[in-house]
């Protein structure tokens, strides 16, 4: 696979909040194929686009790719011409580096009250993209809420069934009350 259609692949799977692995050979010693910098993706759902250039190597990395993922840390890993662990004193191996491509996680804070506030500040220094709703115009503003991504004045119930809602997606229901809570709650109960 290329360099830009890997970017591609990569920037699709954030366009559509999937986690991917960007694998690409580093290094090699002893062998011809693949070439340094030769690059493939792999996504949990679709599995290996593009090669290393022999079916073992390809297996190798498809094994390797989740642990990646669960980590969420690029890593290398050294091994032989069939896909086996190495090491550098082999005489043949390849470095293949492990680049996961997370989405941000997305906090959605449901209620702009006194508890959402500093949530809202808090959010973004944890990492977080974050989205705040509430019905109350007056409340849900960009005065109470200037660091927000996204700030939602509108009836909870439809703003809620508007979000796409993900395994990368948190909610935190601080609505003015009970009932409030109950129908967002119920609004993403059937959600990832």
């Amino acid at each position: 696979m290329h360099g830009h259609d890997t970017a591609q692949r990569a920037l699709g799977a954030l366009a559509t909040r999937q986690p991917a692995v960007v694998i690409h050979v580093a290094a090699r010693r002893g062998i011809a194929v693949p070439p340094v910098g030769v690059r493939a993706v792999y996504t949990p759902d679709q599995g290996l686009a593009g090669t290393l250039g022999d079916p073992s190597l390809d297996r190798a990395v498809v094994a390797a790719a989740p642990s990646a993922l669960a980590a969420g840390e690029a890593r290398t890993l050294i091994m032989a011409p069939d896909g086996r662990a190495a090491s550098r004193r082999d005489a043949a191996y390849l470095e293949v580096f492990f680049d996961p491509v997370i989405p941000t996680p997305h906090l959605v804070i449901v209620g702009a009250g006194h508890v959402a506030q500093p949530l809202a500040v808090m959010a973004p220094l944890l990492g977080f993209r974050t989205t705040v709703i509430d019905d109350r115009a007056d409340y849900a503003s960009p005065e109470r809420f200037p660091s927000v991504d996204t700030l939602i004045a509108a009836p909870i119930g439809p703003a809620l069934a508007q979000l796409a809602i993900d395994q990368e997606t948190y909610l935190v229901l601080v609505t003015r009350g009970h009932r409030f809570d109950e129908e967002a709650l119920r609004r993403v109960l059937a959600s990832p």
